[in-house]
């Protein structure tokens, strides 16, 4: 698993996962083809409660003209950036800053060794992952979130963080992975061979 190779350890971490009755390549193109308009409405509503100190500094980000956009294209256009990616298996994204703070204080890095690199103090690091695995005449779909903590200030900071935020990132997380099976079982259905009548 490429997750491993940018935090193979961390101090907070959530993990989710569902069987998704389509093809690995199907469920991976689905994921990677799924727009923002295909994500249930909590998604957003959700998303809005955390940006809503920015939305009233005038530091938020509109989502008017960015429905038909695939859903990751948008998450990288934004703070996070693509560490590595095993086309039909896994993509690994990751980000880094201070997300405990009335606006979050993110660190844009600009690829994969930036992110190894990155130590700076009073922050901390996310490495994220979308991983799809053949199971059977199935697939298992699955993402874990791991974050790693570069002091003990930070740690501290992130984890009162954290216990607020964690059922509705978790939430959030569930919901993707649901869009993302409907998606790929609606288009293996579609592609289904007719029965002889």
């Amino acid at each position: 698993m490429s997750l491993d190779r940018f935090l193979a350890q961390s101090h907070f971490s959530e993990h989710h996962r569902l069987a998704v009755s389509a093809p690995a390549e199907a469920v991976y193109a689905a994921a990677r083809g799924l727009t923002l308009s295909e994500l249930p409405a909590p998604i957003f509503w959700l998303l809005a409660v955390r940006s809503l100190p920015a939305w009233l500094l005038g530091k938020g980000r509109m989502l008017e003209g960015e429905r038909n956009r695939p859903f990751l294209d948008y998450m990288v256009a934004g703070n996070f950036v693509i560490l590595e990616e095993n086309p039909g298996c896994e993509i690994v994204f990751g980000m880094a800053g201070e997300f405990w703070r009335l606006v979050p204080a993110v660190r844009k890095l600009e690829d994969a060794k930036a992110f190894l690199e990155f130590n700076a103090p009073g922050s901390v690091k996310v490495a994220a992952n979308l991983l799809v695995q053949k199971q059977g005449n199935q697939s298992l779909l699955s993402t874990e979130t791991r974050i790693w903590a570069v002091d003990q200030k930070s740690r501290r900071r992130f984890g009162l963080y954290w216990l607020a935020i964690r059922l509705g990132s978790g939430l959030i997380r569930r919901m993707w992975l649901h869009a993302i099976k409907k998606k790929a079982e609606k288009g293996s259905e579609a592609n289904l061979p007719e029965t002889a009548l």
